[in-house]
């Protein structure tokens, strides 16, 4: 038998469980009225299973962007995709939203050399080995990408994203698909010690900050607030780690409708924020 590369996502319907196909929208696919629903999910023998939910039940609420590609996506330039595409599947991605004991949040610049997204603001997250839980993964995520620990910090599935790369069909046809499980982690560090444990790999990130209230505000919404402090954040350049401000651009920054993308924070990253803001204590 051949052994399992990658995680994959499967949908439980009432004739039993299948497959994701990498066309299917998510949210279709649960039955969505609108651009959001709650669904339930639970990883089952290298299978991460998702099913409809409701928030009474204690669903976790999933969307996707307006202009998601795969669900604008006509049934023609479906048929057109590459074999080694539509076979894909959807993966499985998993977000850690590191949570400082002074309620600062830890997000990092994708390296500049990523094939997917790069230069874009994200927490720290990524794939999910065969045989890892769902926390495992975050855990060994965090650790990889900052050097930081925190298998011992309290988590909880915070919401679910669907992500599609390129992410509007002006850049292109579909390449990527990925459902995206962001977790809230609660450190009872401070955000400067927490900085002081940090290393960098500079494979994957190019800078990290800590953001502040004001500025998460900020990013969540999209608009400008005065209150919102010049962000320092730790910047990888030729092999050390500097101090740089953040261009307060970079916080309201929308992603393109066409031509090359720019230095922002993701979409998913602003509506998991949306999603912090409302359940802070």
């Amino acid at each position: 038998m051949a052994s399992i590369k990658y995680v994959l996502l499967h949908f439980r319907a009432r004739d039993g469980l299948r497959a994701v196909r990498f066309s299917e929208c998510l949210l279709e696919l649960c039955g969505a009225e609108s651009e959001h629903c709650y669904v339930s999910c639970s990883l089952e023998n290298n299978k991460l299973v998702l099913q409809p939910s409701t928030q009474e039940e204690g669903g976790v609420l999933m969307t996707h962007p307006p202009f998601c590609p795969i669900s604008k996506l006509p049934k023609k330039e479906e048929e057109l995709l590459p074999e080694d595409i539509r076979s894909r599947g959807v993966n499985v991605g998993v977000v850690g939203i590191l949570e400082s004991a002074d309620k600062k949040v830890l997000l990092t610049r994708r390296a500049d050399h990523m094939r997917t997204f790069p230069r874009t603001w994200v927490p720290p997250g990524g794939h999910i080995d065969p045989g890892e839980s769902l926390m495992q993964a975050v855990s060994r995520e965090l650790k990889e990408e900052t050097g930081l620990e925190i298998a011992d910090c309290p988590a909880k599935l915070l919401c679910i994203w669907e992500s599609v790369y390129p992410y509007i069909l002006s850049m292109g046809q579909p390449k990527r698909h990925h459902i995206v499980l962001y977790y809230l982690i609660r450190s009872q560090k401070t955000a400067e010690n927490l900085q002081k444990e940090m290393k960098l790999d500079a494979g994957e990130v190019g800078a990290s900050g800590w953001f502040n209230f004001p500025q998460i505000q900020v990013v969540a919404t999209g608009e400008y607030n005065e209150s919102a402090e010049d962000l320092f954040i730790s910047v990888i350049h030729e092999g050390t780690v500097r101090q740089e401000m953040l261009k307060s651009s970079v916080l309201t920054a929308s992603a393109p409708e066409s031509g090359d993308d720019i230095e922002r924070i993701s979409t998913g990253t602003r509506y998991a924020l949306c999603q912090y803001l409302a359940r802070m204590d």
